[in-house]
C-alpha cells in the first residue's frame, strides 16, 4: 500500500485529485488535508510516499511553507512533492524552481493530455519505489516527541512509573514520570505485542522459543531469555501460538505453511 497525501483547501479539487491518483495501477491510500498543521500532525503517525501540495506565489504561501517544512523532517529530505498550481499563476514556477528539487508540477485545471501524462508519471514513480513504512509510532518523554518504528522494538518493561523500551539494535529509550501505563503502551503499539510478565511486553515477531515449564522466553537480538509469568501469561502465549508443550519459531512457521485440500491456510 502506497500512502499519498493531498494538501488542497478546495474540497472539490482535493476530491478530483484523489480520484485521479486512484486511477494508477497501484494500490494507494490517499489522505486529504486542508491545513498545513493537520498534515504535519498526521506525519507523526503516518509515513507518506508522495505529497500533493497546492501552492501559489502569494506572500508567505501556506503550501510553499509546508513543502519546506516537509523537506526539513528527517527521512523526507528527498520527499517527492507534486506542486499543484494555477495555470494563470506565472510567478509560482520560478519560486518552485529556486526553492526545491525532486518535484513535479501539476497545472490546474487539468486537461485530458495532462491527466494521462500525470497518471503515467506517477505510475512510473511508484513502480520504482518501496511502499512507505507504516509502523511508526510517536511516543512522549521528557525531551518531547520521539518517533519509533514498532518493528524496531524488541520488548519493553515498566518499573514504577518508568517505561524502558529495548530496541533490536541494543539501544534503550526511557519514558519516565508516568507518561504511559502498561495498558496504554499495549494499546499504542497494537496486536504485534504480548505481555509475558506483570511488567514485561514483547514483540511477538522476535520470539524464538518459549519454555513453558522453565518459564523462559528466548528472543532474537538478546542473549539472555526473559522471564515468563504465571498462568494467565502462559495461557495468553498458548492462545497466540498453540497448545504445544513448548513453542519455537521453527514449529510455528511449519504450521503456517500447511494448507488444507482447498489451498487455504489452516492457521487462523
Amino acid at each position: 500500500m502506497y500512502k499519498i497525501m493531498i494538501f488542497e483547501k478546495e474540497s472539490l479539487t482535493a476530491r478530483g485529485l484523489k480520484d485521479l491518483v486512484s486511477e494508477t495501477s497501484f494500490k494507494v491510500g490517499v489522505e486529504c488535508f486542508y491545513s498545513a498543521e493537520d498534515v504535519l500532525n498526521s506525519m507523526k503517525e503516518t509515513t507518506f510516499d508522495v505529497f500533493f501540495v497546492r501552492t501559489s506565489s502569494s506572500a508567505n504561501d501556506e503550501g510553499v511553507n509546508l513543502a519546506k517544512a516537509i523537506r526539513q523532517i528527517k527521512g523526507y529530505e528527498m520527499a517527492y512533492i507534486i506542486f499543484v498550481i494555477d495555470k494563470e499563476d506565472n510567478e509560482i514556477g520560478k519560486i518552485i524552481q529556486d526553492e526545491f528539487y525532486s518535484y513535479w508540477v501539476l497545472p490546474t485545471p487539468i486537461d485530458k493530455v495532462m491527466e494521462e501524462k500525470f497518471i503515467h508519471t506517477l505510475s512510473i514513480y511508484l513502480a520504482n519505489k518501496t511502499p512507505a513504512e507504516t509502523d511508526l509510532v510517536t511516543l512522549l518523554n521528557d525531551q518531547g516527541e520521539n518517533r519509533v518504528k514498532r518493528s524496531d522494538i524488541l520488548f519493553f518493561d515498566i518499573v514504577g512509573k518508568e517505561v524502558t523500551i529495548h530496541l533490536i539494535d541494543g539501544t534503550i529509550d526511557k519514558y519516565p514520570n508516568g507518561y504511559y501505563s502498561l495498558n496504554k503502551m499495549l494499546a499504542t503499539l497494537g496486536d504485534g505485542f504480548i505481555q509475558i510478565f506483570k511488567s514485561i511486553v514483547v514483540n511477538t515477531n522476535y520470539i524464538i522459543n518459549v519454555k513453558y515449564k522453565e518459564k523462559l522466553v528466548a528472543m532474537e537480538y538478546r542473549k539472555e531469555p526473559l522471564q515468563l509469568g504465571g498462568d494467565k501469561y502462559v495461557t495468553g502465549l498458548k492462545k497466540r501460538f498453540g497448545d504445544s508443550e513448548d513453542f519455537s519459531k521453527k514449529s510455528i512457521e511449519t504450521v503456517k505453511n500447511k494448507v488444507d485440500d482447498k489451498g487455504e491456510g489452516k492457521l487462523k
